[in-house]
């Protein structure tokens, strides 16, 4: 077989893992590729560099066709560090003593509820994250209310009309929405069509609405339509958003945030 209709081949394999399951960690591809991880880093460059996904720490995420609804532990593993950048940009710079939050099922919102007790933030936090809440009741200095109702254990949260109904009588400040893609025209969409009715209620509840979503989400739209990006207050994402990215999001009038790493 000729070299050039095998690496066709293997690049085809590599979208259509993707495909299937959104993201793929280097040890899968080397366990369903047999290539060497110099192959195979040679390939996934490539495949970015015309566009059909983007490397991450440890693996690679597609951008072919519409994200999906994956479990809490992929959640948790994709951009993890990116994830507790933006967390501790939002502790750092948006929180403010005595402020109620929601928190919804994203896995940054987990970030964001390490950072708060790690920091001993004085809030109250309403959510429906499972994760999130097993990390805030260990801290003294949180109030908090549990959102609950049927228990997803894929995702870790809860959410079905009783959730939806918990949510409708409470109130909040700020509501940390961690969504699964920004597009171009800047449609913030979720992938969940459980979780998806539970976050428009944390929209209802919430005097302003900060999105917080690592660059992965940028340029990617989900099954279920949320809101417009103009509709929020703020956009705070990690540094790997390109600069391209940026300047679209921008012109759109939304405040965008850059949380950086620290020097």
């Amino acid at each position: 077989m000729k070299l050039a209709v095998k690496v066709e081949r293997r690049h085809q394999k590599i979208r259509e893992m993707l495909i299937k399951n959104d993201v793929c960690f280097i040890e899968d591809f080397l366990h369903n590729l047999k290539i060497s991880e110099a192959t195979l880093r040679n390939d996934l460059t490539y495949l970015e560099s015309v566009g059909v996904l983007k490397r991450i720490r440890g693996g690679a995420i597609s951008t072919d066709g519409t994200p999906k609804d994956n479990d809490i532990n992929i959640r948790n593993a994709v951009c993890r560090d990116e994830k507790r950048l933006i967390a501790r940009y939002v502790v750092d710079n948006l929180l403010k003593s005595g402020m109620t939050i929601t928190l919804d099922p994203g896995s940054t919102c987990r970030e964001i509820a390490r950072e708060i007790v790690e920091n001993d933030i004085v809030c109250t936090v309403i959510t429906n994250n499972f994760l999130a809440a097993d990390l805030l009741i260990k801290a003294n200095t949180v109030t908090l209310y549990l959102a609950g109702g049927k228990y997803d254990r894929d995702l870790a949260a809860f959410h079905d009309e009783q959730t939806n109904y918990c949510l409708a009588k409470l109130h909040s400040d700020l509501y940390f929405l961690a969504p699964d893609g920004i597009d171009a025209e800047g449609q913030i969409t979720v992938s969940g069509t459980d979780e998806h009715f539970a976050k428009l209620e944390m929209l209802k509840m919430a005097k302003e609405v900060v999105v917080v979503a690592d660059h992965t989400k940028i340029g990617r739209c989900a099954l279920k339509y949320l809101c417009d990006i103009k509709t929020v207050s703020q956009l705070v994402v990690d540094d790997g958003i390109s600069e391209d990215q940026l300047i679209k999001l921008r012109s759109s009038g939304i405040s965008i945030s850059v949380a950086k790493m620290y020097i």
